[in-house]
């Protein structure tokens, strides 16, 4: 039961959008539905028709580099160095679309100490550890302990953003300032 229950977190808990994937017994099938479902139909068909994009191939590529990076602090200079002709502003644009089109969840840092929360940068969320996982072509989470903290915390953070949907709580969060490896 615990192995089929890891199995659907895997490939098949994505937000409804195929459901039958979780009772389907093939990993790579799976993962490559969802690669299309995601990056053929989502991005590079119904953001261009509904965003004004100048650039597909650039929203692509910074949902791939957003995949890979899921649940780290963002820095778009740090990410502009990746492809060729990126501006900062191209890629902030970038991020509403992906975030209005609900494919990331950015969070802010948060403080209740001092204002340095005004200068700390977004962590960003895949919206779905299975989706992350197709994009990227990541076969057996459970063998690597980074891949697996990586679906565990967005998964977290998933079920957070659907418990205090429509709430007035705010979700963030917390790094210390000293040391920047602990978090919370």
């Amino acid at each position: 039961m615990c192995v089929r229950w890891w199995r659907w977190c895997i490939r098949g808990c994505s937000a409804g959008r195929i459901p039958e994937l979780a009772l389907s017994d093939g990993d790579v099938y799976a993962q490559r539905m969802l690669r299309e479902e995601v990056v053929d139909k989502v991005i590079k068909r119904d953001v261009l028709s509904l965003f004004y994009i100048r650039s597909p191939f650039l929203t692509e590529k910074l949902f791939v580099y957003l995949c890979i990076n899921s649940t780290e602090i963002f820095n778009a200079t740090t990410a502009v160095k990746e492809p060729e002709n990126a501006s900062v502003g191209t890629f902030d644009s970038c991020i509403k679309v992906l975030e209005v089109s609900n494919l990331i969840y950015p969070t802010k840092p948060m403080n209740v100490e001092s204002k340095g929360v005004l200068k700390g940068k977004p962590k960003i969320f895949i919206v779905d550890a299975a989706i992350r996982n197709a994009v990227l072509m990541i076969e057996d989470v459970l063998s690597e302990e980074t891949e697996l903290g990586v679906m565990v915390e967005t998964c977290v953070y998933k079920q957070l953003i659907t418990f205090y949907q429509g709430s007035s709580a705010r979700l963030g969060y917390f790094r210390k300032a000293r040391d920047s490896q602990k978090e919370g």
